[in-house]
């Protein structure tokens, strides 16, 4: 039967239960053509949430993303992730342009803030000239349907990122080995105010 599809938090998307990561695997195949091949064959097979970033391959994995999206974007929630190297609003508006073009696509469907941090790194990313500012400013523009923000590192951080902003949806590691609160802290604020969530991979 075909694959479950589930509502996106509170945006009105519905997507499948399980996502397709573009990450370390899919930057494994060598040829592009191949690795294109893998994402039509999981579209057909019921995926419809794309998860990429910048960070992966340097964009490589955007830009194979892209081979398969100037034909099939109507059929995929596409989600990517602005890099840590860009926390301000000028430097996250200009990653997001080229992002576009890699992808090749005139708008996102996700896009997170990728790899929230420490205390530290969330005032930077909540500061007046941060990179929430032009998420917000896309979201306001259609670039972007949601704005997110992933994390595996702190839970309770991610809690307070939750609570403080205005949030559509959230990506984090889910894994009680690990005691870094995200189950107790990070889920349960994300459930609180129905955000789109998305679980990464549960390893040792």
């Amino acid at each position: 039967g075909a694959l479950p599809q589930r509502p996106f938090g509170r945006s009105g998307l519905q997507v499948s239960v399980l996502a397709f990561g573009c990450g370390s695997r899919f930057l494994m195949y060598r040829d592009e053509q191949e690795s294109a091949a893998v994402l039509n064959h999981a579209i057909d097979s019921g995926i419809t949430y794309v998860d990429t970033a910048v960070g992966y391959g340097n964009g490589e994995s955007e830009r194979r993303v892209g081979l398969v999206m100037k034909t099939r974007r109507k059929d995929v929630t596409l989600a990517t992730k602005i890099p840590e190297s860009a926390r301000d609003r000028d430097g996250a508006l200009r990653i997001v342009e080229a992002s576009l073009k890699r992808l090749q696509t005139d708008h996102l469907d996700v896009i997170h803030v990728h790899s929230l941090g420490d205390a530290d790194d969330l005032a930077r990313i909540e500061a007046a000239d941060g990179v929430l500012k032009a998420l917000y400013q896309l979201r306001d523009q259609k670039v972007t349907r949601c704005v997110g923000i992933t994390s595996h590192t702190d839970g309770a951080v991610m809690a307070r990122a939750i609570e403080h902003n205005d949030l559509d949806a959230v990506q984090m590691a889910m894994n009680p080995a690990r005691a870094n609160h995200f189950e107790e802290l990070a889920l349960a604020a994300a459930t609180k105010k129905g955000l789109g969530i998305v679980c990464m991979k549960v390893t040792a």
